[in-house]
């Protein structure tokens, strides 16, 4: 899968949460401060990438503040979560 595909992917499931509100996401979108995301959503977006991934994100190991600052470095995680590195 490739990242633009990763990201469609991200973008519809912040639309779901947001409403339909968010426009224009790019991979250098931040979470909190471009997409409107707050501590609620960022856990709702979670479930969601863990359940369409088949990754599980572990707060003991993965530091998700960093993981779920911008679209990039979220891509950047489920790529290496799930070995895809396609580009």
């Amino acid at each position: 899968m490739k990242r633009a595909e990763i990201l469609g992917i991200l973008e519809n499931m912040v639309n779901d949460i947001n409403e339909g509100k968010v426009h224009n996401v790019t991979e250098q979108s931040n979470l909190l401060k471009d997409l409107g995301m707050d501590s609620i959503n960022l856990v709702n977006l979670q479930v969601m990438i863990e359940d369409e991934f088949h990754i599980y994100f572990n707060p003991m190991e993965d530091n998700l503040t960093e993981t779920f600052e911008t679209m990039h470095s979220l891509i950047d995680k489920i790529e290496e979560k799930t070995g895809r590195n396609n580009g």
